[in-house]
């Protein structure tokens, strides 16, 4: 193994953190990257083979062969895989995967879903949940302090999910 200057380990560390700041990867014309692609670049900078990496991980050739080639996916346990034989965070792929498949989904119409509730609504009522989990005092961004207060409109937005979710 080369020798690697301390200080260049440090920020190699530092980055770590920084690679769920790039999710989703995309390309220049914004499709989303399937993270086999990532990780089939990552094994070719790093002059790691299939055979090198099914020994190490204890993942078969065949799979991760259909991870590289997009045909398959990253799971929870690739990931950790991932994440303890080259250090990289498990999370970063498993983020990068979960937009790629989202991305792959909405290719599909479903017609036959209907909404429940306004975007904006279900935004707000999120919102309310997450700053509950966290104990923060949530602050809409429904209304501006600027605004015209006769352009408010006075419909608690929590009571009309309640009302849309129980309809």
């Amino acid at each position: 193994m080369r020798r690697v200057d301390y200080s260049i380990r440090e920020r190699i560390r530092d980055l770590k953190d920084e690679f769920l700041t790039q999710c989703p990867v995309k390309e220049p014309s914004g499709v989303i990257v399937h993270p086999g692609h990532i990780l089939d670049r990552f094994m070719s900078r790093m002059s790691t083979s299939i055979a090198d990496l099914s020994r190490h991980t204890g993942m078969s050739r065949a799979t991760i062969h259909r991870i590289v080639r997009e045909k398959g996916r990253i799971t929870r346990d690739i990931a950790i895989r991932l994440e303890v034989c080259f250090g990289l965070p498990a999370s970063f792929f498993l983020v990068q995967q979960a937009h790629w498949d989202c991305q792959e989904g909405k290719k599909d119409s479903y017609s036959d879903v209907k909404p429940m509730a306004d975007s904006v609504i279900s935004q707000y009522a999120l919102g309310l949940i997450l700053a509950d989990l966290k104990g923060d005092e949530f602050v809409s961004p429904l209304f501006d302090d600027t605004a015209n207060e006769d352009d408010w409109d006075d419909t608690d937005p929590a009571t009309e999910v309640g009302g849309l979710m129980s309809g």
